[in-house]
C-alpha cells in the first residue's frame, strides 16, 4: 500500500490544497501526517477542518469545493508541538516570540470541536510493527526535541531496534541512514526521487514540511512510502505562495512568517 507521509502543515491551506490535488493525480489516498496542523499560518481552521473532514467529522467552514478536494482521502494525524501548545498541553513560554504570538492568534480562531479534535490526536503511529511515525523523536516525544545532526540520529539508532522511523518537526527534508555492520551514518538531503529501504540498514526519514519549508527551497516536500516494495519517493511541488503570504500579512501575524515562505528558511 502507498502512503503519503507529510508533516508540518502549519495553517498553510494553499500548500495543503495543492498537495491534495497532486496526490489525487498520483492516485495516493492514504496520508500519514506527522503533526503540526496549526501554528504560524493564517488558515488553521481550513487546515484542521480538512483533516477532520477526511476523518468523518463535521467541516462547517469548508466550501463545497474545498470538501470536494478533500474527498476520497483517509488520514492519520499525529500531534505536533504547536498542536499541543494550542490546546495548552505544552507551555508556550518556551516558544520563540513569533511562534508564541501565532499560537495565541490561532487559539482565538478555533472553536470547541477543533480543540476537542486536537486533544485526541495520538503521539505515535505504526504500520505492521515495521514502520514507525512520530512528530519529533521516537522516545520522550513530548519533550519535542529535534533530530538535526548525526550524533542525535546515532543515539536513536543505537537505543532503538526500529528499522524504519519517520519524523518531522525540523521542516527540513533529510535522511539519516545507518549500517550497523560498518557503524556508519549517512546524513543527506535527498536529491533523487526514489529510495529503496534495504535490509541491514536503519533509517530516520524526515519528509520536510508542507506549510513552512526551511531547507532553502520554498516548495513543500513529502514522501510516498510503498510498504509492498519497501521504497520511498521524494516529492516537491509548487503552490500559490503569494496568497499564503498575503493571508499571513492580512491576519496581522508577524511579517517574517510570511517572508520565510518565499525563501524557504
Amino acid at each position: 500500500m502507498k502512503f503519503a507521509v507529510i508533516s508540518d502543515i502549519h495553517g498553510n491551506y494553499e500548500a495543503f490544497k495543492a498537495l491534495l490535488k497532486q496526490l489525487n493525480k498520483k492516485d495516493v489516498n492514504h496520508i500519514i501526517n506527522l503533526g503540526d496542523i496549526v501554528g504560524y499560518g493564517a488558515d488553521p481552521v481550513k487546515c484542521l477542518e480538512t483533516v477532520m473532514y477526511m476523518s468523518g467529522k463535521d467541516a462547517l467552514n469548508l466550501s463545497r469545493e474545498e470538501k470536494r478536494i478533500a474527498t476520497g482521502f483517509r488520514i492519520h494525524n499525529l500531534m505536533g508541538n504547536h498542536d499541543s501548545a494550542v490546546v495548552n498541553f505544552t507551555d508556550i513560554r518556551f516558544f520563540n516570540n513569533m511562534a508564541y504570538e501565532a499560537i495565541l492568534w490561532t487559539r482565538d480562531q478555533l472553536n470547541h470541536s477543533h480543540i476537542s479534535y486536537i486533544k485526541k490526536l495520538q503521539l505515535s503511529y505504526q504500520i505492521n510493527d515495521k514502520y514507525f511515525f512520530y512528530h519529533s523523536t521516537p522516545s520522550d516525544i513530548e519533550e519535542w526535541n529535534y533530530i538535526h545532526d548525526k550524533s542525535i540520529a546515532d543515539y536513536y539508532f543505537k537505543k532503538l531496534e526500529k528499522q524504519f522511523i519517520f519524523v518531522g518537526h525540523t521542516h527540513s527534508l533529510r535522511f539519516f541512514i545507518y549500517r550497523k555492520q560498518e557503524d556508519k551514518i549517512i546524513d543527506l538531503y535527498p536529491n533523487k526521487e526514489q529510495w529503496d529501504l534495504l535490509e541491514g540498514y536503519k533509517y530516520i526519514l524526515n519528509p520536510g514540511s508542507i506549510g513552512q519549508p526551511r531547507d532553502g527551497n520554498f516548495m513543500p516536500s513529502y514522501l510516498i512510502l510503498d510498504t509492498k516494495r519497501d521504497t520511498v519517493d521524494v516529492n516537491r511541488y509548487e503552490y500559490d505562495v503569494n496568497t499564503a503570504m498575503k493571508k499571513i500579512n492580512d491576519a496581522g501575524l508577524p511579517y517574517f512568517l510570511a517572508e520565510r515562505l518565499r525563501i524557504g528558511k
